[in-house]
């Protein structure tokens, strides 16, 4: 079988999208027989060709003012890739305009499209981005499009995959065909409580028993990042409190400048090697997240798999992400009670709470457990729809 991802978000310093990728096709290398066929967006047309995989990247445009993501247009580009290659399998990364040339491919050969809910982008891009320019009615006027367009798209799938209960509930009431929630997983070897690393501790925390904080993930309003800064802000005035932020955004030269003048702030470039970011994670006290649009939280199960307790907010695929036993949640735009919930885990057996979350995600997000689904939810869509 030939499985291709098609992909808008996917660059050198992209996050969930780019993880669950390379994880796939790890997973497809070492444990199957069938070929994977990646389409991304790129600087130039290129396609590079190894064993199993088979790697397109179509010469794209940046996004402005999301630098380095490009936008992939060129749908006539896809098709005529997509009736080269013949793919069995198409999964659709983003719901903006490429799944269209998979539809298109699809009335020729007979392949099933899956779509894989990744992004939450009427609320998480649209209403946010519309809302700031043009205020909240028209926000939301903009929001129930890019809904119904969503629907639009994922009503033409096969099947559907989403990452969260959350988001599949938020689509209960479609005519989505075979919606099935599956949820993403962690290397559970690599993000590891023995990748704990003392002289990482020595460096970002002045003093033995201070707590240090970490967030990895894009630092942008989306992620609500400068909430989390107010709320540490708050924290440095207890004198026991550092944080390492983790990643790139348009924030960040902010966050530098605010760095430079807070020794307990450090902000530290986008990871590219698994094993660095588990070292900074297991080497950290507990992880902070502030966004309320996750559709999953890749960056959080990585934390709790190297045995940190979490404060995140309550909104999105947090709530499922942060059961009571593995840390705590905050009201949304709150960076009063944020720290709040964060002084309070302090002072608590965090510890032990975060051993509880190293159990919990060994129980539930293996990559291998969560490919074995994928891969039995493709069978079942061809079987099902043939």
């Amino acid at each position: 079988m030939k499985i291709c991802d098609l992909i808008q978000a996917y660059t050198s310093t992209s996050g969930g999208i780019r993880r669950y990728i390379d994880q796939k096709s790890e997973f497809i290398g070492n444990y199957t027989d069938h070929e994977h066929l990646i389409i991304k967006p790129g600087a130039s047309d290129q396609c590079h060709r190894s064993a199993n995989m088979i790697a397109y990247e179509i010469e794209s445009p940046y996004l402005p003012n999301y630098k380095p993501y490009r936008f992939n247009y060129r749908l006539d580009k896809v098709f005529s890739i997509l009736k080269e290659e013949k793919p069995d399998i198409i999964e659709l990364a983003s719901p903006y305009i490429l799944p269209w040339s998979a539809f298109c491919f699809r009335k020729l050969h007979a392949c099933k499209v899956i779509g894989f809910y990744h992004t939450d982008f009427p609320t998480t891009y649209v209403k946010s981005s519309v809302t700031a320019r043009l205020g909240e009615k028209t926000g939301q006027t903009a929001e129930s499009i890019a809904t119904q367009y969503a629907k639009l798209i994922y009503e033409n799938c096969d099947g559907t995959i989403f990452p969260s209960q959350m988001m599949q509930e938020k689509y209960r009431d479609t005519d989505i065909l075979n919606s099935k929630y599956i949820p993403l997983g962690v290397d559970l070897d690599v993000f590891h409580p023995g990748q704990r690393d003392l002289q990482i501790r020595k460096k970002y925390a002045q003093n033995e028993d201070d707590i240090l904080l970490i967030y990895a993930g894009r630092l942008d309003h989306e992620k609500r990042v400068n909430s989390l800064m107010n709320a540490f802000k708050i924290l440095s005035k207890t004198g026991k409190f550092s944080m390492i932020l983790v990643g790139n955004g348009p924030l960040k030269p902010e966050l530098l400048t605010q760095a430079e003048q807070n020794n307990r702030l450090f902000v530290l470039p986008y990871q590219s090697e698994q094993a660095d970011l588990a070292r900074l994670l297991a080497s950290a006290d507990i992880y902070v997240t502030a966004g309320p649009h996750e559709t999953f939280a890749l960056s959080v199960i990585e934390a709790q798999a190297c045995g940190l307790p979490v404060v995140g907010v309550r909104a999105g695929a947090l709530i499922e992400r942060i059961p009571e036993s593995v840390g705590a949640l905050a009201e949304v735009n709150s960076p009063e009670d944020m720290a709040a919930k964060i002084m309070a885990l302090s002072r608590s057996d965090f510890k032990s709470i975060g051993q509880n979350a190293r159990k919990w995600v060994e129980s539930s997000f293996s990559w291998n457990s969560i490919f074995n689904q994928i891969f039995a939810f493709y069978e079942f869509v061809q079987s099902s729809l043939n």
